[in-house]
């Protein structure tokens, strides 16, 4: 018998003796107050109250046994013998409670093991049932709420009327998170303790709270970002463990949204308008491609509501600043928003009429709203965005918000008083990548001649009481105070109305608003003040509720997804308890979970009623999914990866193009398969008790096509591309074990001057002379420019003639040089940004230009061909890659500020891109890559595993690889894999006799790089 083994059994043996030969004791003590709460009750009110049971885990009789073991196994001992014990206690107790559930006489279910007790809200008449009945029970605590016990509560708070959604409608934003796009919050602040989202990929343990064995520096959930507990600091592409607050201003924001009440832990106690919303963190506000990133992470995380008090005004177009705002991006990423089903709150801004109409707004509060009303002249395309506005108390509108209508045409957005903003995306010449996209001619203004955008939507409170990053009450205000008002009243909708759309949740907002200035919608108040009572209200009386639990048997099923058409799904809770809220109406509701059969239910549902839809679950059959994957010619295609997001399966093809599921539970599945030059392909299994095989036939991507031409006749291949461009690194730096480049010592806005060693054509004209940019780009001709902000392409304004591999304010230092190297012997000049941070300190990255002589690789033009290659490349920047003529009137944009030229491959380590005139490459580079193009490691199979399990590796080009394995405190427990391997798929099979049991991480690493991190289960 092992140690824990013996160490449960002890446990047990002490329940006998603490129970005892005369059982348990008969009567339950009542608190102080329970009784009167009791008796003052209201006939039908529920009350919330905790029951302790008997025979509680002291801490003398687990400690000193928790001592001796390791951590992982501490942990997992305390937490059983909790867990167990409660178990025993409450075996005959929980069934009751469960089914009072069932029955609506209690509306909270809880278990608290750690202090073996159980929290439940009950109708009092219970309380003496379960004195009579269940003798375990031996304490009954009075859980009452305690009042405000300040002076005040905040006046915007109170205005928008949230506490009666609180208290009268039961909506005070649980359910919902949130994405909180700011500067940050300091999420250790007693404020914020009960509202954090945590990350469930990252949260090992699942307790809802990191710990510390949690703080591994390791990516657990393999989404690309580090310890990412909270949300993620978008701004400087970190936030191991906090995305902290740098400004103050996020905090006080956050604060607005959902903070705890109370004088213990809230020194304000004045704002938390949906005080059980949980905030994922969403540190991004100084650049835009950081504000893209956290709606991106938002999207893939789960979050149903953005509230952003930042925006990008059209002031920003000046010389003197970085670029205008990216109006039709930030658009693009709130239509996604809105598919995947977010609405987004955010601030018009305060800079009023200095940003003329129609862009007083700012981006993205510009964007069109989710849905479009009566209220709104113009019918065109919707996207997430609620524009706020605000006002001051007294109902008194701030004056600085920004001001409507808005615009959506070329003329709008691209001209200003008939002159072009000159730095300005997406104003390009027709045709080309920089263009204004026809789908965005839907609401003109063109100086008043069309009614254009109704924006903003909505006003709200600002100048309230919030906390700032000290944890002291302090305000905020503008419309950055106004924004997380909307953004928390939307939750509460939400939380009102589980599985609502957020086109419904925005008709709601606006159906119960306060109307404010001119009669309807104005360009100053909106459609008016928000008022999430009354939005609730009318949303009730059309809406009724699916309602009931999930079980096989006794026992309730978590995490079974409830839906029907038009809503977004709802889960079952841990007591299998789920609740729908749709319209009036008749529907088919939908039970899906992994492992148990698809079941239909047929319901009719009437405004304001509640229909039951208990539904008694059957475990599905399993049985063998075979993926047979071909190209377009019915080929079969080799080492292509083949996974199945939904239930984290995934395999890679064998040289006959099959990739077999064994064990798979019968149901229907998207099946994803395909990689570059591949466009990914998705085909649906419908898996029944039979083995069944599928086919996806792949095309080639258009990101395998070649980039341009411009005007000119420039192109741009990748590595993806056919003919393709080969990454052939040339390292320069010699403390870097490279050749032997010359450190050119340039830093800030500077050029360094260099001749080169033979002639190079550029846009047809011929030259020596280089100035090679610590900005990321090489210039031809005798100027240097002093810019720092990156450009669209093509762009009249300097700095004109250049290449640039990344044209952004990079900060070159001593110890992160731009190198120079005319490598004559291979007729080739050499310039390299070695391990350059940016501005924001974003980085490194690591990447280099070779211009190659005219003479050796030939064009038909005669112009000298360029290739761009990336080695490091860690983080996002801000910035443009391309080419462009000297007189800035042409041009190959290939990205541009997160925008991609559609027949662009994503710049990653070990893309390379190739500028040449040439529209066929030589022979030599013509076939279409038949290795791989990244390393990757696939999940391994099976999972979990015991003792042996396999992982398949792609390696793209010769290269030494090492593939380890960590436990869950970060330490190296075995080595896979370290050698040279070449390119292509390789197997690794792994024994892990002699490991314990528990979470493990697999590693796959080459050249000091972290490629992909897996993380496994080993159960013996």
């Amino acid at each position: 018998m092992n140690r824990l083994l013996k160490l449960l059994t002890c446990t047990a043996c002490a329940l006998a003796v603490l129970i005892g030969p005369g059982g348990l004791s008969q009567a339950a003590e009542h608190s102080p107050t329970l009784d009167e709460t009791i008796q003052t009750t209201p006939a039908g009110k529920l009350i919330p109250v905790v029951l302790v049971l008997d025979s509680r885990v002291s801490m003398d009789e687990v400690y000193p046994n928790a001592l001796a073991l390791a951590m992982d196994a501490r942990r997992d001992y305390v937490i059983r013998t909790l867990k167990e014990r409660f178990a025993m206690m409450s075996e005959s107790v929980w069934p009751y409670l469960a089914d009072e559930k069932k029955a609506g006489r209690v509306s909270l279910l809880r278990p608290l093991w750690v202090v073996n007790s159980i929290r439940v809200v009950l109708d009092p008449a219970l309380i003496a049932d379960i004195d009579s009945k269940f003798p375990e029970v031996v304490y009954i605590l009075s859980d009452q709420r305690y009042d405000n016990t300040l002076d005040a509560a905040g006046w915007g708070l109170l205005d928008i009327e949230a506490p009666r959604c609180w208290e009268e409608v039961e909506a005070n934003g649980s359910g919902v998170i949130l994405g909180h796009k700011d500067s940050g919050c300091n999420t250790a602040l007693p404020a914020f303790a009960n509202n954090l989202w945590v990350n469930p990929g990252e949260d090992l343990n699942g307790n809802g709270h990191v710990d510390t064995i949690e703080q591994n520096e390791i990516d657990d959930d393999g989404n690309g970002y580090v310890d990412d507990f909270y949300g993620w600091n978008f701004e400087d592409d970190n936030a191991y463990l906090y995305p902290t607050d740098g400004s103050g201003h996020g905090n006080l924001t956050a604060s607005v949204i959902a903070s705890a009440l109370g004088t213990a832990t809230n020194p304000c106690d004045t704002s938390a308008v949906a005080p059980g919303v949980k905030l994922m963190i969403l540190k991004s506000y100084t650049s835009q491609s950081s504000v893209w990133e956290a709606s991106q992470y938002a999207i893939d995380h789960g979050a149903m509501v953005i509230s952003a008090s930042l925006s990008f005004k059209l002031s920003d177009c000046g010389d003197t600043v970085r670029d205008c705002p990216n109006l039709v991006m930030h658009r693009r990423v709130s239509e996604m928003e809105l598919a995947a089903g977010i609405i987004h709150a955010n601030s018009t801004g305060n800079y009023g009429l200095s940003n003329p109409v129609p862009m007083s707004c700012s981006a993205p509060s510009t964007c069109p709203p989710p849905a479009m009303t009566d209220g709104h002249e113009q019918q065109g395309g919707v996207s997430s965005i609620v524009a706020v506005s605000a006002y001051l108390s007294g109902h008194v509108h701030f004056s600085q918000s920004g001001h409507g209508p808005g615009g959506w045409s070329r003329d709008d957005i691209c001209f200003t008083a008939g002159s072009p903003i000159s730095r300005m995306p997406f104003c390009g010449p027709a045709g080309s990548s920089n263009a204004y996209p026809a789908e965005y001619e839907d609401y003109p203004w063109q100086d008043g001649a069309f009614p254009g955008l109704a924006k903003p939507d909505v006003t709200a409170p600002t100048v309230v009481s919030a906390v700032d990053r000290g944890g002291f009450c302090s305000s905020i205000n503008g419309t950055s105070g106004a924004t997380p008002h909307v953004g928390a009243a939307l939750a509460l909708i939400y939380s009102a109305f589980p599985g609502i759309t957020p086109e419904d949740c925005y008709r709601y907002l606006i159906a119960g608003i306060q109307d404010q200035g001119e009669a309807g919608w104005d360009s100053l108040w909106g459609f008016g003040m928000v008022r999430p009572y009354a939005a609730i209200l009318e949303g009730r009386g059309l809406r009724g509720t699916i309602a009931g639990t999930a079980a096989i048997g006794q026992s309730p099923v978590e995490g079974v997804r409830v839906s029907v058409a038009g809503n977004q799904p709802v889960y079952s809770n841990s007591n299998g308890v789920f609740r729908l809220v749709v319209a009036a109406g008749d529907y088919d509701v939908l039970f899906e979970r992994y492992g148990y059969l698809d079941i239909h239910l047929n319901r009719h549902v009437t405004a304001q009623g509640t229909v039951n839809a208990d539904v008694e679950l059957q475990v599905a059959p399993q049985t063998t999914l075979a993926v047979s994957v071909v190209n377009y010619a019915g080929a079969p295609l080799a080492d292509m990866p083949v996974w199945i997001p939904e239930i984290e399966r995934s395999g890679i093809t064998d040289v006959n193009g099959y990739a077999t599921f064994n064990d798979i539970y019968a149901g229907a599945y998207d099946v994803h398969c395909g990689a570059l030059p591949w466009a990914e392909h998705v085909v649906n299994a419908d898996v029944h008790s039979d083995p069944l095989t599928v086919t996806a036939t792949l095309n080639y991507s258009p990101q395998a096509t070649v980039s341009g031409p411009d005007e000119y006749g420039y192109y741009i291949y990748d590595n993806y591309d056919s003919p393709q461009a080969a990454f052939e690194w040339v390292e320069i730096n010699p403390n870097a074990g490279g050749l032997n480049g010359e450190c050119l010592n340039i830093t800030g806005d500077n050029c360094a001057p260099r001749t080169l060693p033979f002639d190079f054509q550029f846009y047809g004209v011929s030259t020596t002379s280089v100035r090679i940019h610590a900005n990321g780009f090489v210039l031809f001709g005798t100027t240097c420019s002093q810019d720092w902000g990156s450009n669209p392409i093509p762009r009249v304004e300097a700095p004109n003639g250049y290449v640039a591999p990344m044209f952004t304010d990079w900060m070159p230092t001593a110890a992160s040089c731009v190198y120079y190297l005319a490598d004559n012997a291979n007729h080739r000049v050499i310039v390299e940004w070695y391990n350059v941070i940016e501005y924001y300190e974003t980085g490194p990255a690591r990447f280099e230009i070779i211009l190659y002589d005219p003479q050796f690789m030939p064009t038909p033009s005669g112009d000298g061909a360029m290739k761009m290659q990336y080695d490091g490349w860690e983080g996002r920047y801000e910035g443009s890659v391309g080419v462009e003529n000297p007189t800035g009137t042409d041009g190959l944009q290939y990205y541009f500020q997160g925008y991609y030229e559609p027949h662009a491959a994503p710049i990653v380590p070990g893309r390379a891109l190739l500028v040449t005139t040439d529209p066929n490459l030589s022979a030599a580079d013509e076939a279409r890559p038949t290795s791989p193009q990244q390393f990757l490691l696939s999940q391994n199979y099976p999972n979990p595993f015991n003792p042996s399990t396999t992982f398949a590796i792609t390696v793209p080009h010769r290269a030494q690889v090492r593939l380890t394995l960590f436990d869950v405190l970060g330490r190296e427990a075995a080595v896979l894999l370290d050698g040279v391997r070449e390119p292509g798929v390789h197997s690794v099979t792994f024994n892990a006799t002699g490991l314990s049991s528990g979470i493990y991480f697999a590693r796959l690493e080459s050249g000091g790089a972290i490629y992909t991190v897996r993380k496994i289960m080993l159960l013996k």
